[in-house]
């Protein structure tokens, strides 16, 4: 707005956040959402097309057609069709399930069921091949519908690879909700054994005093340490993990023996010299030259290349160190975070257990407060995720912690 007040933040209930996000990404996906409503229909009506061709088949007694069969007697063929008809129909009775609380959940769930469902069937129509082709023409309407339930989970199967930008936004949001909510279980819990520890003087010496506030120092060490080693990490595979499909492709027809793959699935593992960097550099070269001769087939393929002249253009060796180099420094500060409080937890062995009480009632409140911070830091970054995303002004009613 150019003049007047702007529109009230939308105030929501931390409970109501999970289906509030599910909305924003409908909202956001409506073609999909559309796609699968549509979608659900006709595989349901396919699916049912399919079971009633199975059952007209099973209770017809058609002549086999052994024109190419040959060496194979018709009584085995006869035979065997009660056997597959059985099967398909065990197969088909159950149809297949699945749910979701937005549309992207839902045809993911969608799109696995019925893709079990094809991989029983397909398998039954391996066993039973000498079945299929003696009745082909009478089975011809159950290949029909077959071939409409599969051509119905790739379209749905194309439209969500199309949405993979709105499903990552999606994510980023749920992710960070999961984390708002597993701190608020934790303050409570935290809380309640607090609440029943005993309430004592505190009179510790001070250099039990010394220890205890050292050791508060160095988990703050070590959260920061597991921060960077985080964020590193999450540098080198956000660079890398975007490409997975594509280098999957080119493994599929390349001849290397180093597959660009496993350098992406493992990259702090795998990039250890410049040479392994190499590799890649060179596997992303030979890619470019496949999108660029059009032997393979992918979607955009000019934003492609500069994503992949982009990756080439990295220090991906260096990454790879600063990614082990913050690992074996969250390590050591681990093992001396550990060690401190061993030696913590010795000393208060040593004095009395009031003196014990009384520390493990600090460490309680110390860590209240720190999750207490954590969740107000979260809340903003959700709030502010849902405005980036989704255009949303949102206030999270968080409440007294």
């Amino acid at each position: 707005m150019l003049f007047g007040k702007p529109a009230p933040a939308e105030e929501i209930e931390p409970s109501e956040l999970e289906a509030y996000l599910d909305g924003c990404l409908d909202g956001k996906l409506k073609r999909l959402y559309s796609k699968v409503s549509d979608t659900e229909s006709a595989l349901d009506r396919e699916h049912t097309y399919f079971v009633d061709s199975i059952k007209a088949f099973s209770e017809s007694d058609p002549d086999p057609d052994m024109e190419y069969l040959y060496g194979i007697k018709e009584s085995f063929v006869r035979s065997q069709k009660p056997s597959y008809s059985s099967s398909l129909l065990h197969i088909a009775s159950v149809k297949p399930s699945y749910g979701g609380s937005n549309s992207y959940l839902k045809a993911e769930s969608m799109l696995k069921s019925y893709n079990d469902f094809i991989i029983r069937v397909l398998s039954d129509n391996t066993k039973f091949r000498l079945v299929m082709m003696a009745y082909a023409a009478r089975l011809k309407d159950t290949k029909a519908h077959f071939n409409a339930i599969e051509r119905l989970c790739k379209e749905l199967s194309l439209e969500l690879s199309s949405s993979s930008v709105q499903l990552a936004e999606y994510r980023e949001v749920s992710g960070k909700i999961k984390i708002l909510f597993d701190l608020m279980s934790r303050i409570s819990s935290i809380e309640l054994q607090h609440g029943s520890v005993p309430e004592y003087e505190a009179r510790q010496d001070s250099a039990e005093i010394e220890l205890a506030e050292h050791v508060r120092e160095k988990e703050g060490q070590l959260e920061e340490a597991r921060s960077r080693y985080r964020d590193a990490r999450a540098q080198l595979t956000g660079l890398l993990l975007p490409i997975e499909r594509v280098a999957r492709k080119h493994d599929h027809t390349s001849d290397s023996k180093r597959k660009l793959t496993d350098y992406i699935s493992e990259p702090e593992a795998r990039i250890n010299t410049a040479e392994d960097a190499k590799v890649i550099n060179d596997q992303l070269g030979l890619v470019i030259e496949q999108v660029r001769s059009g032997s393979m087939d992918v979607k955009s393929p000019d934003s492609l290349i500069a994503q992949l002249n982009s990756i080439r253009g990295t220090d991906l060796l260096g990454l790879a160190q600063s990614v082990r180099q913050h690992d074996a420094h969250f390590r050591k500060m681990e093992d001396e975070a550990r060690a401190l409080r061993a030696k913590l937890h010795e000393s208060e062995r040593s004095g009395e257990q009031k003196r014990r009480i009384i520390m493990q009632k600090g460490e309680m409140e110390g860590e209240i407060k720190r999750n207490r911070e954590s969740v107000l830091s979260t809340k903003k970054e959700i709030e502010w995720l849902l405005h980036k995303h989704y255009k949303k002004q949102v206030l999270i009613k968080i409440g007294e912690l």
